[in-house]
């Protein structure tokens, strides 16, 4: 018996230990891209998934490389396919983080609320739309993030093998995946751009798996499509449709054996190959749950067939009707995103090819040389419309607005492919004197500008057939050697930076730390930012940087960076920028204060002058004197001693002397009588002066006196004081 019980201990802990029940997954650290700045509690070290003895409660523990304790803000997410179907693109939070496979739930948290544990979240679960169906318990410590949820909320069965990736962010709605746990490298350039996570096994950033405790029961996953003996057997492949029973089991993505196509787009199960990318009509990459994979206009069998469009397309990309380019150029209407009002604006599609129809470009003649332009690209409505990203000439959906510099004249062609979002905008060089007069819309054999070169003469230099000086650099495109280029303008820019409240706050130590710009003019790079100095030792850091382009035209976003500072070293709110100054003049940028916080002044910075006061507050009188703080401070007593008189009088010969302080600026006085105390008080006829004895006066106040003679009725007087 003794050997028996033995044996049957020995066979728990074999049973225990091939339960799943805890996977962690280790993650590279510092692969956070420059563009985005150096947060490390964004970055994540590693991660684990727990299940409970019961099977019924879910853990996810992010491990960070910062304290997301320390820092107070970012958001914690976890995409999750646990249930057919999903969505291909977006999320419960609708970021720019996509799952390729399709993403069923979303948890998602916040370790900025202020609230007593800091933190909190969501979980969404998707069928056609995002729902929010649960709050999971969210925590947080100094190394980082645990979420807490159950398998029921995320639609989990015993045997389950369900993928999910995690990712990190910031507060902006726009805010992509800055580390994700898929990605080897960084995930995003910088904080808009989109990311996907890949199926399971593809690449680049291929989902993670986690095998949930039990047994899968293919069995009764079987039966209940009312299949018996051979036809329910693993291997067989009942439907015929190029996946076995087991594997339509396996993908777990809701496909049903007894149906060929089981989302009814007519393509088949098999040939519906999931990685999003089409290869040929046998292997086309959309989903096979799917009815339209990319939400266009034409299912995927239609596209894929060529029946709804007349030309075969991509399952897997969106198929666009319209482009335009709205922008500051647009005519009659500025920033036209349909194309109607401004009909110049709309493009030309590519044709009809797998790679044409995704092709756009527009020809546009902008006639002012040396000109800012700024445009955007839209799906004929600001609903879809794309913008500058954090990679250059890649747009990315609702982005920035693109900058252009018209260096001369002329005609400019932009691109754009609706499928990568990559764009160009380029002078195009024409083919022969035929295409660029008929781009131009001009006939042979004439000097359209009276530049002195005819039409076929401005063809041979791709000049601007409408204007004598293309470049605008004051030489006629006949004499000028270079008539698409000006020469180039720059001029010395110097930045000032007052750090003494960083200093005072103690994020900032002068001859120990570095302040410098970064921005766009040097892509954020940290290692080549303009370094500033302090040689007068006042606290004001200053610097020069060489900054080319026309006078008039953005600078460009930057911000001043601390080293090792608080915010990633950023300073806190938006982007700073400024238009350069003319050519060859060096422009010197006003002092302003790191993160734009300026010392307190006035009652506040007085205030500072009496620490330890039990009421620091306007309206408190810490000293029982009678007169607030605010009073105090107006006439330049000390709120923490009673003994003083905030106006002193003395009575001789030719009346009575008042003697009082009063600020030096921010604060308006005045003498008023009253003969009665119950009516109304006036001003006095008598003009206070400067008193000749300042000695002993605070800064920022001034001694004044006021002779009141004595003559006729009683009179009561006093001086009033008032905040500007």
């Amino acid at each position: 018996m003794k050997t028996h019980r033995l044996l049957a201990v020995l066979c728990l802990t074999s049973a225990a230990a091939l339960a799943q029940t805890t996977q962690n997954y280790p993650d590279s650290t510092g692969e956070i891209a420059p563009g985005v700045g150096n947060h490390p509690h964004l970055d994540f070290t590693s991660a684990a998934v727990t299940v409970d003895a019961p099977g019924t409660g879910v853990t996810f523990r992010l491990n960070l490389a910062g304290s997301p304790i320390a820092t107070n803000w970012g958001k914690y997410m976890i995409g999750i396919r646990s249930n057919p179907g999903g969505a291909v693109t977006g999320n419960g939070w609708g970021r720019p983080i996509n799952m390729a496979g399709g993403m069923t739930r979303w948890v998602a948290s916040w370790v900025d609320d202020g609230g007593p544990s800091g933190a909190g979240g969501q979980l969404w679960s998707y069928t056609n739309a995002w729902n929010q169906v649960d709050s999971p318990t969210v925590t947080r410590d100094a190394t980082g993030v645990t979420i807490v949820t159950t398998a029921a909320a995320l639609g989990l069965s015993p045997g389950e093998v369900f993928s999910f990736d995690l990712y990190s962010s910031g507060g902006g709605g726009g805010d992509s995946a800055v580390d994700s746990l898929s990605a080897s490298a960084s995930s995003i350039a910088g904080w808009g751009g989109p990311f996907t996570t890949n199926v399971v096994g593809g690449t680049p950033n291929p989902a993670l798996t986690f095998t949930m405790p039990g047994s899968a029961d293919y069995a009764t996953w079987i039966a209940g499509f009312g299949l018996t003996g051979n036809d329910a057997l693993a291997t067989t492949d009942y439907d015929t449709d190029g996946l076995t029973n087991q594997q339509e089991f396996d993908l777990d993505i809701g496909l049903d054996p007894t149906l060929p196509d089981t989302d009814g787009d007519s393509l088949k199960d098999g040939v519906e190959t999931l990685d999003g990318i089409y290869d040929s009509p046998l292997d086309t990459g959309s989903s096979p749950v799917i009815f339209n994979t990319d939400g266009d206009a034409f299912n995927d069998g239609d596209e894929v067939n060529g029946t709804g469009s007349g030309y075969v397309q991509n399952p897997n990309i969106f198929n666009h009707g319209r482009i335009v380019v709205p922008g500051t150029f647009n005519t009659p209407s500025p920033w036209d995103p349909t194309g109607v009002s401004a009909p110049t604006n709309e493009m030309t599609s590519g044709g009809t090819s797998l790679t044409g129809q995704y092709q756009w470009s527009l020809d546009y003649r902008f006639a002012v040389p040396k000109a800012a332009i700024t445009h955007k690209f839209t799906a004929g409505s600001w609903s879809t419309n794309w913008g500058a990203g954090p990679v250059a000439g890649v747009a990315v959906p609702n982005g920035g607005d693109i900058n252009r510099i018209i260096a001369a004249s002329g005609i400019h062609r932009v691109t754009f492919n609706s499928g990568t979002l990559a764009y160009t905008f380029t002078r195009p060089s024409f083919a022969d004197a035929t295409a660029y007069l008929a781009a131009y819309g001009l006939a042979a054999g004439v000097d359209a500008d009276g530049d002195g070169l005819n039409n076929e003469a401005e063809f041979a230099g791709n000049t601007d057939p409408y204007n004598i000086d293309s470049d605008g650099d004051n030489l006629n495109d006949n004499v000028d050697p270079e008539p698409l280029v000006t020469a180039p303008e720059s001029r010395e820019v110097i930045f000032q930076v007052d750090m003494t409240v960083a200093t005072s706050q103690s994020y900032f130590t002068p001859g120990t730390s570095i302040v410098r710009v970064i921005g766009q003019f040097n892509g954020w790079n940290i290692a080549g930012g303009v370094v500033l100095a302090d040689p007068n030792a006042d606290g004001i850091y200053t610097g020069s940087f060489t900054a080319n382009g026309f006078a008039g035209v953005a600078f460009g976003g930057y911000k001043f960076f601390i080293d090792g500072g608080p915010n990633g070293g950023y300073e806190q709110g938006g982007d700073r920028n400024f238009n350069l100054g003319p050519n060859g003049v060096q422009q010197v940028l006003p002092v302003v204060y790191y993160s734009n916080i300026a010392p307190p002044a006035g009652f506040d910075a007085w205030i500072l002058n009496y620490p330890g006061l039990s009421n620091t507050s306007r309206g408190g009188d810490p000293d029982g004197d009678g007169a607030t703080n605010e009073e105090e401070f107006v006439f330049g007593t000390s709120p923490a001693s009673g003994s003083e008189q905030a106006v002193t009088a003395t009575s001789g010969p030719s009346g009575l002397t008042l003697v009082w302080l009063q600020r030096s600026t921010g604060t308006t006085y005045v003498l008023e009588e009253n003969s009665t105390l119950a009516g109304a008080w006036t001003p006095g006829p008598v003009v206070p002066t400067v008193s000749g004895d300042q000695s002993g006066v605070p800064a920022n106040y001034v001694r004044m006196t006021a002779l009141i003679p004595v003559t006729g009725g009683r009179n009561f007087v006093r001086v009033k004081g008032n905040e500007n």
